[in-house]
């Protein structure tokens, strides 16, 4: 029985001596768990306000983003623009002094059979003709095609004709 007695005096003292030290621990961790529990308050209240934040920033960077693009790709698309642009003019006053029209080439066929001299002819004649039908009735691209050779033909023979051919998907079919 003493065995039992001095063990339970020996416990009873280790609990007695740890007292105070699990006292501070547990004053310690209040303290925690009360700043940590302020904390959770205070960021619940601000979420919404971060959320509405987060909403308007998101809408006006939608509202920016094309100025914001433009100011950054601009200088480099429009250098680009400008060179091509000045190319394609060239490219047009170079075909228009070439190019011949259906009336040019129609005269010229005329002018030689009347012995007239040709004064709209170029060096090295060369062109395009685009030829759209009036209504969705004409629009029969072989019909058109035989129409147009013939008429070519009878009309004007010394004309050198590359090839006659729809474009995106032109003439009907």
């Amino acid at each position: 029985m003493s065995y039992t007695l001095t063990g339970r005096l020996v416990a009873v003292g280790w609990v007695v001596s740890k007292r105070p030290t699990l006292e501070r621990e547990n004053i310690s961790l209040r303290a925690k768990l009360d700043l940590n529990t302020d904390m959770s308050e205070t960021i619940k209240e601000l979420l919404p306000t971060l959320e509405e934040i987060k909403n308007s920033n998101s809408q006006t960077l939608k509202e920016q983003l094309p100025s914001i693009i433009k100011d950054a790709a601009c200088p480099e698309i429009k250098s680009s623009l400008e060179i091509v642009n000045r190319e394609i003019v060239a490219e047009v006053k170079k075909n228009r002094v070439e190019a011949r029209s259906f009336a040019q080439v129609a005269l010229q066929g005329k002018d030689k059979r009347q012995g007239s001299p040709t004064i709209l002819t170029p060096k090295d004649p060369e062109g395009v003709l685009l030829i759209k039908p009036k209504n969705d009735a004409l629009k029969d691209f072989e019909t058109n095609r035989k129409i147009f050779l013939d008429i070519l033909q009878v009309n004007s023979p010394g004309v050198r004709l590359r090839g006659v051919v729809k474009i995106f998907g032109g003439g009907g079919g």
